[in-house]
């Protein structure tokens, strides 16, 4: 009977052992991964999340041992796509793009069914946009001055379109330098990314474009003028083209662009996925991506970018609530 006792004992000791350790291999990722991760961009083909995001997933793909399935999920700046990833399982198999607008300016501007500072996990910062004003070389607007006289003569004419929805970080620049100037114009969004947008200034249906470096082989090619830009410094390849802040209006605009998964991923989990990224970031391929599309390197960690954005989050709250645009 002790005998028997005894084995029980043992048994129920080993079983234990066994699920504790079985437990701490799902914590720490185990062998993660070992499918495919899919990794959803919130915007359309073409634009410049599409473009980079696709070109740093197929080089981390080659470090992380798993293929990196990129699916398109625009809609909303992006927004539509996190308020997906909120709600995915926290296994390291769903990722998803993370840009200003969703992380910083929607969540200040209106109810969201997340909290950025709380329901995600961000992976990795990469690279950020530059953004700027451009129009048809064609067009009578030589510089910025000009094109903000026309509309000062002409209220409600231009119509300047831009990616995303309201509230992106070129249509709140957009909103200030019409709240300080008192001016008037109609901004149409493209939900389905900077691509449509550009495409839409091309083909004569809006006046302008408020955008990321999209614009730039247009403007190299002679087809589209560069009048301002919203970042603050010049951007470097087109140096000659003045900032808002070089112009007197004491207006910038800032452009995340990062990875995210769901919230509660494991540690060990987002260490794997930041050190892939990281290799990934360094490839002189991915570097080539990124100096063809004129965005630049920027490289924050999971714990910097998460201490970033809840940064800018406060400080892009700030600057909404003095616009009075706070929801």
């Amino acid at each position: 009977m002790l005998r028997t006792l005894k084995g029980m004992l043992i048994f129920s000791t080993i079983i234990s052992i066994s699920l504790i350790l079985l437990g701490q291999g799902v914590v720490s990722g185990g062998e993660y991964p070992t499918k495919p991760v899919t990794f959803s961009i919130g915007s359309g083909a073409g634009g410049l999340t599409d473009q980079s995001g696709r070109a740093i997933a197929k080089i981390a793909e080659k470090h992380l041992g798993q293929k990196i399935v990129c699916v398109n999920k625009p809609g909303a700046g992006n927004v539509l796509n996190i308020s997906l990833i909120v709600k995915a399982k926290p296994d390291g198999y769903r990722l998803a793009s993370l840009n200003t607008t969703a992380a910083i300016l929607a969540p200040n501007l209106q109810d969201l069914p997340y909290d950025p500072l709380k329901d995600i996990t961000p992976i990795c910062e990469y690279s950020q946009f530059q953004l700027g004003l451009a129009v048809k070389s064609s067009s009578p607007w030589k510089t910025f001055k000009d094109f903000i006289e026309y509309i000062q003569k002409n209220p409600g004419v231009v119509v300047i379109g831009g990616s995303g929805h309201r509230g992106s970080p070129h249509h709140l620049a957009l909103i200030a330098l019409q709240k300080k100037l008192n001016i008037k114009f109609n901004y149409v969004p493209f939900v389905t990314g900077s691509a449509a947008a550009v495409a839409g200034l091309l083909g004569g249906h809006i006046s302008a474009v408020a955008e990321g470096t999209t614009w730039l082989p247009h403007v190299k090619s002679g087809d589209l003028r560069l009048l301002a830009s919203f970042m603050e410094t010049r951007i470097p390849a087109l140096p000659d083209v003045p900032t808002l802040l070089d112009l007197g209006y004491g207006i910038s605009a800032f452009g995340i662009c990062g990875i995210c998964g769901p919230p509660g991923l494991p540690k060990p989990i987002v260490k794997k996925l930041e050190n892939a990224f990281e290799k990934a970031m360094k490839d002189p391929e991915f570097l080539k991506t990124l100096k063809r599309l004129n965005m630049p390197v920027v490289w924050r960690n999971s714990e910097d970018f998460k201490n970033h954005i809840a940064k800018k989050y406060e400080e892009a709250g700030a600057f909404i609530r003095e616009l009075g645009l706070k929801k």
